[in-house]
Formats: structure tokens, sequence, C-alpha cells
């Protein structure tokens, strides 16, 4: 299959409370939704229009979630080296290459020297900030949902680096896992790129699925059910009618192979396919990941 670069943030950060660690003098710059900070002597190229063309695509799907993006200005923090985002006063992880701080309204980033790579992870970050602050508590939110529908954002906003809808409809059937599976499975450090891929390709496809513009209604009353404290059973047969989550495979399946003329639903057997490594963990090498 097309084995996608995964250059953004790919574990699930914690909840940042944004601690001065290291302060920095930050020159300003405006945008009609934005309020830019960088610590470079000029602003990185063509950021304004950049941002700006980002938001208008987020907009469009996730105002529902986030109806103050219409008021409030997000923050953007923009480092100008690797190193200096690590030791700022935001604290990131070393690992990291962007963070969202949903509570501050704020994305902290550096210049990544790529606009294709900046724009990729400015709408992955800018996905999880807007959706993320529709629940009270990031730890409400399924990985699969929150990480499947940053990368679908990337795509529509035209951000990523490679296609995800292309890797859907033409990549290797036996990536998939059954949906019990998938939506067991951990992030962590220390293993293979290629697993943490299709599993960010399968969520891709899941919420495109559940996604789909006649269905944009359905899956904001799916996301305030996951925000109620309803389990992804309970949500699912409320709004989808799906009693349950091998209902829901049945459907995204043969859905999915009406994308991609190769993939048999029936290889999704529940059950059936390997388990994922580290007892439902899949793991992840620094090394893989371009910082």
């Amino acid at each position: 299959m097309l084995k996608l670069c995964l250059g953004f943030l790919l574990l699930a950060a914690p909840v940042f409370s944004g601690a001065p660690a290291q302060k920095k003098v930050w020159h300003e710059m405006y945008a009609p939704h934005f309020q830019i900070y960088y610590d470079s002597a000029m602003a990185p190229s063509l950021i304004k229009l950049e941002l700006e063309r980002i938001y208008s695509k987020l907009n469009m799907r996730l105002n529902a979630f986030a109806p103050w993006m219409a008021q409030e200005k997000i923050k953007i923090y923009i480092y100008t080296r690797h190193d200096d985002y690590i030791k700022g006063e935001f604290a990131p992880p070393p690992w990291s290459r962007g963070i969202a701080i949903s509570a501050q309204k704020l994305v902290v980033i550096f210049d990544e020297k790529d606009i294709s790579k900046t724009r990729t992870l400015l709408a992955h970050e800018m996905t999880h900030l807007l959706f993320e602050s529709f629940f009270p508590k990031r730890d409400l939110i399924p990985l699969w949902l929150n990480e499947g529908l940053a990368v679908m954002m990337e795509e529509e906003s035209g951000s990523a680096q490679d296609s995800w809808k292309q890797a859907m409809e033409q990549g290797s059937p036996s990536v998939y896992k059954p949906l019990a599976e998938h939506f067991a499975v951990k992030l962590s450090t220390g293993g293979e790129a290629a697993a943490i891929s299709d599993w960010y390709l399968e969520s891709y496809s899941l919420v495109s699925f559940l996604f789909e513009p006649a269905k944009s209604l359905q899956f904001r009353s799916f996301c305030t059910h996951i925000k109620d404290g309803d389990g992804v059973d309970a949500a699912l047969s409320s709004v989808y009618h799906y009693a349950n989550t091998s209902y829901l495979q049945t459907a995204w399946a043969n859905w999915l192979a009406g994308k991609n003329k190769s993939f048999k639903p029936s290889s999704l057997a529940d059950g059936g396919g390997p388990s994922p490594s580290g007892g439902g963990k899949l793991q992840f090498r620094f090394h893989s990941v371009s910082f």
C-alpha cells in the first residue's frame, strides 16, 4: 500500500497547562481569524494566507463543535527551530512536533522550512484544538475518533503530504483490523511506523464514513452522546441505529468495499487477523518520524 508520511504528532499528547519554562520575546502578526506569534526576525513565508485557507476548510466542517471560532482568534506560536520549541515556555513532549492547548485556544509548532509539512501540522493540530473544545474532558474522546478526524481534515484542507484518500481507495486490504481490535489499540513509543500508518488510515476511513456530508448532523449527535458519557456502542445505537460495533463494522466494510475494489468485507470477521503487538499497543520508533 501507499505508506504515508506520519510527520504530525503521532501520540495523543497530554493536556498542557502552558506553564512557563523558558520565556521568549515574540513578534506579533494578526490575520482575520488568528493571532500569530513568531520568534524569528521575519514571519514564516505566506503564513497568514496558509492559515486562512486552512481555517476556511475547518470552519465548514467543524464550526458546530467550536462555535467560538467565528468570534475568537486562534493563537498560533511558531518557533524557528525544533530545539527552541522543545525548550520553550509551553514545555511540549520532546518527541512532539506540535501541540494544541484547547483551554487557551492555541497551537504551538516550529517552522518546518517546508510549507507542505507546516500545512499538514497546522491542519492536524487545529482540528484537535477545535474538536476537543467541544468536550468537557479530553479523555472522553475515543483515540480513533480524535485522530481519524484530524487526518480527515488534513486531507480535506489540501494539507496532507500524501493522499490518505488514495491510500484508502488503492491500498492493500490487509491493513484493516476488526473494529473491536482497532478501538482497543493504544499508541506508545518504540516500534514500527508502518503499523501506526495503518492504524491512522483505518481511523481516517472510519471517520470519513461516519462524517460523510449527508451524515454531518448524525456525526455531531454521535459526538454529543460521547460528550455526555455514553459509550461508543450506545452512541452508535442511538444515532446511526447500529446495535453495536459489529453492525458498524458491517456497514463501514461494505462502504469501504465500494471505494476499494480489492477489499472484501469478509476479511474483517470478528476476532480474525493478527493481534496488535504489545498487548493491544502499537509501538512507534522515534527515528521513523522526521521531526
